[in-house]
């Protein structure tokens, strides 16, 4: 589900209402999974992980406008992925993931989202 918010006029833009609709998501991709332990605690195990995926968004365009009424688009986003992870129970858990969506040029996302996890345990 996408939620925007359309604002109101510029003398009252408070007067505005949340525009809520669904998207369809599709996921594709390569994953790798293999067994983790702690150096010193062989009994410790856990996994590591690696994943590169293929992202596919479809919206309503229509929808779309009520949110930004000046974008042309044919509502279909796409863009990649690539993360990997640590877990090793009560010990630690990493994640580090890279997104990376394409689509032009109605809205930049020439920025990547990097998304960075870290637990710790201390016994």
């Amino acid at each position: 589900m996408l939620t925007g918010y359309k604002t109101g006029p510029v003398t009252d833009p408070s007067t505005g209402k949340p525009v809520n609709f669904l998207n369809s998501f599709i996921t594709g991709g390569l994953y790798f999974q293999t067994g983790a332990w702690e150096r010193s605690n062989t009994k410790n195990v856990g996994l590591f992980w690696t994943a590169a995926r293929y992202i596919l968004c479809k919206s309503n365009s229509s929808q779309l406008r009520e949110i930004l009424p000046a974008i042309q688009t044919n509502a279909l986003y796409h863009g990649w992925s690539l993360a990997w992870g640590v877990e090793i129970n009560n010990l630690v858990n990493i994640k580090v993931i890279y997104y990376k969506y394409v689509k032009g040029p109605e809205i930049d996302y020439s920025v990547p989202i990097y998304q960075f996890s870290f637990n710790y345990s201390i016994k």
